[in-house]
């Protein structure tokens, strides 16, 4: 078998297995509820990490600490939950998971 036969079968079996039924739509629209309940859980928990960093920074002996959390992990938590932020940079969020199901779907 060659190359083109093995995408002609890839072909077949995505067009094949094309979400179109109705239970198919339903649990496309269970995926993406529960992501986006995930979303908004990630949103609660990086309000409350920055207010422990807030909290951390000012103990002096852990300053350093804070701000290198405040400029490392933090926004690469934040940056991967949507784009609702003031950090420079783009990635593929949770977000645009999300959005590409609901399309998918047919809701925005």
């Amino acid at each position: 078998m060659n190359i083109n036969e093995d995408i002609k079968k890839f072909r077949n079996i995505v067009i094949n297995e094309k979400i179109d039924d109705e239970r198919g739509v339903a649990e496309l629209a269970n995926i993406a509820q529960e992501l986006e309940e995930i979303r908004d859980e990630m949103i609660d928990a990086m309000e409350r990490a920055q207010h422990c960093l807030r909290r951390l920074e000012r103990i002096p002996e852990f300053r350093r600490e804070a701000l290198s959390a405040k400029s490392y992990w933090f926004p690469h938590i934040r940056m991967a939950i949507n784009n609702e932020h003031d950090y420079l940079g783009s990635n593929e969020t949770i977000q645009d998971t999300i959005d590409a199901i609901r399309g998918e779907v047919g809701e925005e």
